[in-house]
């Protein structure tokens, strides 16, 4: 009896450990606002961690790409979904963030107003004004960065680069060009995007969006913004083509979890 007691004994302390061993760390997804893209997925991925063993999962929302990846470089989240231009301006700020998977990628298009004489970044000057998305927003990102490019130690000086930048709902474009507060738009969008047909429909035509510096700056081997001749049809069917820039977003990992496999491949298997 007495060796029996020590064989369960044992076979308790074994599942004990074992059960220790298998026990999910609390994890942190940084996303962005309800409602948008990123936090749909990101409720979608905490679901499939859940599958996963993960039973401790908080999805934070945040102000976009940007915030989310200072949170993931301040220790206040394990994963993150951002468009790249964020996680390059965290790797120059010294912080390196691990992708896993792919989100997808969207266009950077530039969008001047009906009757304008302007059909090209390389006419807009310091008198113009830009239009961009809200604080925050995947919009405003790409255009801080692509400023930051065109003014930095390797970049041309340009002019457009001296456009004073204006935050605004697509819905409040026309009006707002209609008065003489713009002169052009920037969106980040998905080609078959309503705003883009929106604008389209009402006399907007598509920019010439490219500049040397812009094209010439690498991040981690590839292009940063690869460049695109892309056609965008508005609502009658009749199609306006020119160059945008393709805009990538990545799902990843913080650096803490950088040499952890096992979690990087559970995470990359609750993008997908």
């Amino acid at each position: 009896m007495k060796k029996l007691m020590i064989t369960v004994g044992l076979a308790a302390l074994v599942a004990a450990t074992s059960a220790v061993a298998q026990e999910k760390p609390a994890i942190t997804i940084a996303t962005g606002m309800e409602g948008g893209g990123y936090h749909t997925n990101s409720v979608k991925m905490a679901e499939r961690l859940k599958q996963r063993g993960y039973d401790s999962i908080t999805v934070a929302p945040t102000n976009g790409s940007d915030a989310i990846t200072l949170a993931a470089c301040n220790g206040k989240a394990d994963v993150w979904t951002a468009q790249i231009d964020a996680v390059y301006t965290r790797h120059k700020e010294g912080c390196s963030l691990e992708p896993v998977a792919d989100y997808g990628t969207e266009k950077a298009f530039l969008l001047f107003p009906p009757n304008s004489d302007m059909d090209e970044l390389e006419d807009l000057t310091a008198e113009n004004r830009v239009a961009v998305d809200g604080i925050g927003s995947g919009t405003e990102l790409f255009w801080k960065t692509i400023v930051s490019i065109e003014t930095g130690e390797n970049g041309d000086k340009d002019d457009w680069a001296k456009a004073g930048m204006v935050e605004s709902a697509p819905d409040l474009l026309n009006t707002m060009a209609n008065f003489g507060d713009i002169h052009a738009a920037v969106l980040v969008r998905k080609p078959d995007s309503p705003h883009i047909q929106m604008l389209l429909d009402q006399g907007w035509t598509l920019g010439y969006f490219w500049d040397r510096d812009i094209d010439d700056e690498i991040f981690n081997s590839l292009p940063l913004y690869a460049s695109e001749k892309v056609a965008v049809k508005n609502s009658n069917g009749n199609q306006q083509k020119n160059y945008v820039y393709n805009v990538r977003s990545f799902i990843g990992v913080s650096s803490k979890h950088k040499n952890d496999r096992k979690f990087k491949m559970d995470v990359a298997g609750a993008a997908n």
